[in-house]
This record gives C-alpha cells, sequence and structure tokens, in this order.
C-alpha cells in the first residue's frame, strides 16, 4: 500500500512539471521577434506568435526556444517563480524516485533496527534471527555485517578499524560515513549505487578504489596520505563532489561525468587533471591552490553552472575545451599566463579574474560578454583593446593604455 501511495505521488509530481515547461516556454518569447514575425521571411522557418481562430496565442518556431536569463536571474508568472518551482519539483522527483525504485536484491530474512559491532550483545541478536537489513551499522565492521545485505540508513565505520569491508552488501540508503578514521584498506565489494552521502577520511588510506559503485548522493574524500585514486565505475554524484589530500599527485576523473553540485579537486602536490569523461558542473569546478602547470578542460562539457576557480596554481597555460559558458566567476589570478586563449567561451556571468600574471597581451577578439569585472592588475600589459568584448568595467594598472574600455572597478577582489 505506502509503496503504491508513492508511486502516486511521484506521478502527480511529475504532472506539476509540465505547466512549468510550458509556462517557460511562453515566456521566452522575443517580443523583437514577435513585431518582426510576418514581414518577409520565407515559410514556416520563421519564429512567430500568433493567435489562431479561439483566441489562443500561439508560438511557431521550426527550431528550439531558449532561455537564458544572467547567473542570478529567474522567470516570473504573476508571482510565481517558474525556475525555483522547476527546482524544487526536481528535488522531489528524485526523492520519490529513490524510494519507490525496487532494489536489485530483496531481504527474505529478519530485519533489526540497530547493529553495533562493538557490542557483542548487538552482533549476538544479528546472527541469532538470521538478520539480513538493519536501519543503521555503527563501528562498522564486524562478522554480523557481513551478514547483512541492505541497510536502510547510514553505516558508520569505527575510527580504530583497519579494514573495511562491504561484503553482500546491495544498497545503504543512508550513505558510508567515516571521519578520522584509521583503516589502510576499504573494500566496496557488490555496491553499486549509495543513495546518501559517501564521506570518507583516513590519513592512513593510501589507495582507493571505487569498485562497481555508480552513482552517489555526494563524495567527500579527505586523506592526507593518498596517492592513488581510482574512481571505478563512478558516473554520477547528484550532489558535491570534494577531495582534499597533501600527498596525490595526479587525478582520473575516469567514467564521472555529471557532478549536480561543486566539484572540488585539491592537493598540496596535485601536478595533473584529466577530466575525461565529464559533461556537465551544476555548481562551481575548483581547481585552486595545487601545483597545476597547465589545465585542459574536456571537449564534453559546454557549460559550468556557477564558479571556474583554478587560481594559485602554477599555469603556464589553459585550455577551456568547447565550454561555451560560466555561470558565475572565472577566476585565473595568480598563476603564470602570458596569454589566454577562451576558444569557445562566450559568456561569464560575473567577473574575469586574470590579476598577477604574466599577461603581456590579451586577444578579446571574439564576442565575449562578461557580466562583471575584468581584473588584470599585476600583468606587464603595454596595452587593452576592449572593443569587442561587453564588460562592466575594467581593473588595470595605471599607465596602461585602453581603448574602447568601461571605467575602473569599485569592487577589489581578493
Amino acid at each position: 500500500m505506502m509503496r503504491q501511495q508513492r508511486q502516486r505521488l511521484l506521478q502527480q509530481d511529475r504532472c506539476l512539471l509540465l505547466p512549468c515547461v510550458l509556462l517557460m516556454l511562453l515566456c521566452t518569447t522575443n517580443p523583437a521577434v514577435a513585431a518582426d514575425a510576418g514581414q518577409g521571411g520565407s515559410g514556416p522557418t520563421r519564429p512567430r506568435i500568433v493567435t489562431d481562430d479561439g483566441n489562443n496565442l500561439r508560438i511557431e518556431s521550426a527550431r528550439s526556444i531558449f532561455l537564458e536569463p544572467h547567473w542570478n536571474g529567474t522567470v516570473y508568472l504573476g508571482d510565481i517563480d517558474l525556475i525555483s518551482t522547476m527546482r524544487e519539483q526536481q528535488v522531489r522527483m528524485r526523492a520519490l524516485e529513490a524510494l519507490v525504485a525496487p532494489p536489485s536484491v530483496v531481504c527474505q530474512g529478519n530485519r533489526v533496527e540497530h547493529l553495533n559491532c562493538d557490542s557483542q550483545a548487538s552482533r549476538d541478536a544479528v546472527l541469532g534471527i538470521g538478520a539480513c537489513e538493519a536501519e543503521t551499522v555503527v563501528h562498522c565492521c564486524c562478522d554480523a555485517f557481513y551478514q547483512l545485505t541492505h541497510v536502510s540508513g547510514a553505516v558508520y565505520i569505527d575510527p580504530n578499524a583497519k579494514t573495511v569491508s562491504f561484503g553482500n552488501m546491495v544498497s545503504i540508503g543512508g550513505g558510508i560515513l567515516s571521519s578520522r578514521g584509521s583503516f589502510t584498506s576499504i573494500e566496496f565489494g557488490a555496491l553499486q549505487e549509495i543513495p546518501g552521502p559517501l564521506i570518507l577520511s583516513s590519513d592512513a588510506l593510501q589507495t582507493l578504489n571505487l569498485g562497481s559503485v555508480s552513482r552517489v548522493s555526494t563524495v567527500s574524500l579527505l586523506h592526507r596520505n593518498l596517492t592513488s585514486l581510482n574512481l571505478g565505475e563512478l558516473s554520477r554524484v547528484d550532489g558535491q563532489f570534494l577531495l582534499n589530500s597533501v600527498a596525490l599527485e595526479s587525478v582520473d576523473l575516469g567514467k564521472l561525468q555529471a557532478v549536480g553540485s561543486d566539484l572540488t579537486l585539491h592537493s598540496d602536490a596535485m601536478l595533473s587533471i584529466n577530466f575525461s569523461q565529464l559533461v556537465s558542473v551544476g555548481g562551481s569546478l575548483r581547481v585552486s591552490r595545487n601545483k597545476l602547470q597547465s589545465l585542459h578542460l574536456p571537449l564534453t562539457m559546454n557549460a559550468i553552472g556557477l564558479d571556474l576557480d583554478a587560481s594559485e596554481n602554477y599555469l603556464s597555460s589553459i585550455d577551456f575545451g568547447s565550454l561555451t559558458s560560466v555561470g558565475r566567476n572565472v577566476d585565473l589570478a595568480k598563476n603564470a599566463l602570458t596569454a589566454v586563449h577562451f576558444n569557445s567561451l562566450t559568456s561569464i556571468g560575473g567577473h574575469l579574474d586574470l590579476a598577477n600574471n604574466a599577461i603581456t597581451q590579451l586577444a578579446l577578439t571574439q564576442s565575449l560578454s562578461i557580466g562583471g569585472g575584468l581584473f588584470l592588475k599585476g600583468n606587464p600589459l603595454s596595452a587593452l583593446d576592449c572593443s569587442d568584448i561587453n564588460v562592466e568595467c575594467v581593473d588595470i594598472d595605471d599607465g596602461v593604455m585602453t581603448t574602447n574600455c568601461p571605467g575602473s572597478c569599485f569592487l577589489t577582489l581578493e
């Protein structure tokens, strides 16, 4: 009965999304196009707005209709924020889909509320009834844990555990959590999806392989001495992906295609990053304060939702790949860049910070739109031509000859 109710809720949420999509299409109309409709042109290929015999408003276009508000903008119908409403509905849909999705293996045995691997009584209770599912597990791992196939809540790794294995575990709904652990090895076994967070911290861990895990809610990997990272089958992270290390020299994102929120990669020793198959980053891409000498964004990625931050490295070159837009700021300050070529990048929603590099010339020869300021102080520039860009303000050293550039920026970036 509960499962049927969840399915009905999911169907209702999907229905709620449909009017939002239709309303967004209505709001994307360009008045200039409407005014121009019917003047010249040939056939139905020209977009237009018409009213039919029933006095209904129709938008006719042989191709797609795009809505591209400013990075912090939205679309309203009356007092309804359509973009925020759609985002809220998508979150609800994901949660409901997770609830109604059938597990790949059903627990046919008994269930317990709680397993404490540090308690003999708790272990005996699980083993005694042949339980296959628990709501939560603390002080993992132990022989009773290896009997389980499902944990509906979270698994908390014991801070003194030396080896961690998930054995026959099929699903862990509440995530895997470790704080200041000391484990030297971890095996994910048959696990394929972790709807909750994966938070691992162990200064003793040197090698990490995520194995068959293909999707996780959020990832936080905090390992000072990690020297080898293999993301295995991981292709999607619904929220943020955070890596913080000291010893890791290179990162290969392997099969990872989508990160729903921020992607942050940091290691004091990091010399290279391979983005491989990365397609989308919904939040910010942050690779600052590493030792990168070059950065090559993937050809598979067209947009970054918020910031691109590669500041405070040793970059002498950056390749933007197929990137066309960054929702907010691009920060390349405090590197060793002598020149910057923007490739296909045409839209930066916020600031472009190139301060404190070694740039001698900046070729802005394409239609680059910068929603905020262009920061160039601390570069050996002799001249700057802003004729081909759209920018709010320019922060540049005194004595640099400028052409068609706007006034100075009152904001000083740190």
